[in-house]
């Protein structure tokens, strides 16, 4: 549902797009990204969900990863933003939409992984995202929330960028794992550092495979 609060905000990441912003990853960023892209271990014929994908930047990376046999389903709220991601991605296993993640209408158990990057203080209404993250997961799939600084510096950054998001803070880990039980997701890893902020929740009652990332980088660790 468009509230006057989404429409806002819309605007305001459409003021971003037509700027430029967020528009292209830079040569520090860029590390950041592939080392993101270590941990998360997609795979060809996996599916997708990228949640504020913004202009697309992440998601040509996701649909590359996942392959021709795989699919990557991303959505914004800024038409903008998302008239941008189209224009830099054709790939016919992506699907972009202007929505929220509630407005969806997404499937249950249909997505391997939930990529969220650079969008966990921008979504409405929080809780209930968190849990159709959870609802649309399968029972396997991992949830990643994944920021390029740490809690900190964006915080500090959103304060200071305006109105609109100026209130858009990430968690503590406290607080993460809080929403994320609430919502029927075990934190399993968690890391906020100079070089960003990311965690992996799980289906609650799911079991971490042997394969998934066990090294905790300098600063994180292992729930």
């Amino acid at each position: 549902m468009q509230t006057e609060q989404n429409r806002a905000l819309a605007e305001f990441f459409d003021d971003c797009a037509r700027r430029g912003l967020m528009a292209s990853f830079s040569d520090d960023d860029l590390r950041k990204v592939e080392a993101l892209e270590r941990l998360w271990q997609l795979a060809p014929g996996q599916r997708v969900f990228e949640p504020g994908c913004g202009s697309g930047r992440l998601t040509e990376r996701l649909a590359r990863a996942v392959g021709p046999a795989g699919q990557v389903v991303a959505c914004d709220i800024s038409p903008e933003m998302i008239q941008r991601a189209r224009e830099r991605v054709s790939a016919p296993n992506v699907r972009f939409h202007v929505s929220t993640v509630l407005d969806m209408g997404l499937p249950g158990a249909s997505f391997d992984a939930v990529i969220c990057f650079c969008a966990l203080p921008h979504l409405a209404d929080l809780p209930r995202t968190l849990a159709c993250f959870r609802h649309i997961l399968k029972p396997q799939g991992r949830l990643w929330v994944c920021h390029l600084d740490g809690r900190t510096k964006l915080n500090a950054f959103h304060r200071l960028a305006g109105t609109m998001v100026r209130l858009h803070l990430l968690p503590d880990e406290a607080g993460l794992r809080a929403l994320l039980s609430n919502a029927g997701l075990d934190l399993r890893l968690y890391h906020d550092g100079d070089d960003g902020y990311w965690a992996l929740a799980l289906p609650a009652a799911a079991i971490l495979p042997d394969k998934g990332p066990r090294v905790s980088p300098a600063g994180s660790h292992l729930a």
